[in-house]
C-alpha cells in the first residue's frame, strides 16, 4: 500500500509527487459507496466515477445519456465511502462542450453538490479554453485522451486510438497542452504502449494507461464493473473475479510489484483480476 495513503488523504499535489518519485499510481472505478469503500481500503490512490456508469449502472448503450444530476448522485456515495483515495467525477456529455461559461459552471456545481476532488473531460486542443478556465476558478482537471467514449459516434465505435502517426503526432500535442493547462493528470485509454510511454515522459502530470497488460505510464485504471446483461462498452467491461476489499487488495499488491517484462497473461493469473486485453493486440 502506499505509503502516501497510509499517511493521509491523496491529493493532486501528492499525485505529482509520486510520478516525480517514480512510486506507481493506481486508480479505480466506482459508483457506489458499498464498491468504493472496499477500494478505498484496499489503498488505491484514486477513485474515478466514470461516466461509464451510463453503461453498467442505468443500462445505456452508450455513455452520452447519464446527466450531470445522476454523476453528482452517484458521486456522493463514493465521496462518503473514500476515506483516502483521491474522488474524480466525469463530466458528461454536454456539460462543457457549450460554452466555456457553462463548463465552468457545471464543474463547480458537481465539486460542491458531489464533494467529489476533481473532475475529468474528454478531448485535447478544442476544449483547451474550457479547462483553462476550471483551473483559473480553482477546479482540479483530469485530462482524457485516445478513445473518448463521448465521442463513439464520430469514432464509428470502441477501437484502439491514435495507430496511425498523425493522430498519435496530434495526441502527444494536446497532452502537452493540457500539462500546461494546468491538469493534475491524464488518461490515456486504448492507444498502442509505446505511445503511452512517449506522452507521459513528455508531459510533467502523471499519465494514466487504461489498458491492462502494458501500463507503461506506471499507473494503471481498471474498472471495476459487475456483470450486466447491458452489457457495457469494452472500454467498461474489465471486470475483477471478486468485488471484495479482498480482491482489491489482491489487486493492489500485485499491481505494486508489476514489471514491464512480465506477460500480460500475469495479469489473470497472479492478480485473479480479469481486466481485458492488453494494448495494441
Amino acid at each position: 500500500m502506499s505509503v502516501h495513503v497510509q499517511n493521509s488523504r491523496m491529493t493532486t499535489a501528492k499525485l505529482r509527487q509520486m510520478k516525480a518519485e517514480g512510486e506507481k499510481i493506481a486508480m479505480l472505478t466506482s459508483y457506489d459507496f458499498t464498491l468504493a469503500n472496499l477500494v478505498d481500503e484496499a489503498g488505491v490512490d484514486v477513485i474515478l466515477v466514470g461516466d461509464s456508469a451510463s453503461n453498467v449502472v442505468c443500462g445505456n448503450q452508450y455513455t452520452l445519456p447519464i446527466t450531470v444530476e445522476e454523476m453528482i448522485f452517484l458521486t456522493k456515495g463514493v465521496v462518503r465511502a473514500a476515506k483516502h483515495a483521491l474522488v474524480v467525477c466525469d463530466m458528461p456529455f454536454g456539460s462543457y462542450q457549450v460554452s466555456e461559461e457553462e463548463a465552468v459552471r457545471n464543474a463547480i456545481k458537481i465539486l460542491k453538490e458531489s464533494g467529489c476532488d476533481a473532475v475529468k473531460l474528454e478531448g485535447g486542443e478544442e476544449i483547451l479554453p474550457a479547462i483553462r478556465h476550471m483551473v483559473q476558478a480553482g477546479v482540479p482537471v483530469m485530462g482524457h485522451l485516445g478513445l473518448t467514449p463521448q465521442s463513439v459516434n464520430q469514432f464509428g465505435g470502441y477501437g484502439l486510438r491514435a495507430k496511425e502517426e498523425a493522430e498519435a503526432a496530434k495526441l502527444l500535442h494536446d497532452a502537452k497542452l493540457l500539462d500546461e493547462a494546468g491538469c493534475f493528470s491524464i488518461v490515456l485509454e486504448k492507444i498502442p504502449a509505446a505511445l503511452a510511454k512517449k506522452v507521459t515522459e513528455s508531459v510533467s502530470c502523471p499519465g494514466w494507461s487504461s489498458l491492462p497488460g502494458r501500463p507503461a505510464a506506471g499507473c494503471l485504471r481498471v474498472s471495476l464493473c459487475r456483470r450486466s446483461p447491458a452489457r457495457p462498452a469494452p472500454a467498461a467491461r474489465r471486470r475483477c473475479g471478486g468485488g471484495t476489499r479482498a480482491g482489491s487488495s489482491h489487486w493492489w499488491r500485485w499491481w505494486r510489484q508489476w514489471r514491464p517484462e512480465w506477460p500480460a497473461s500475469t495479469i489473470r493469473r497472479e492478480s485473479g483480476w480479469w481486466v481485458g486485453r492488453p494494448s495494441g493486440r
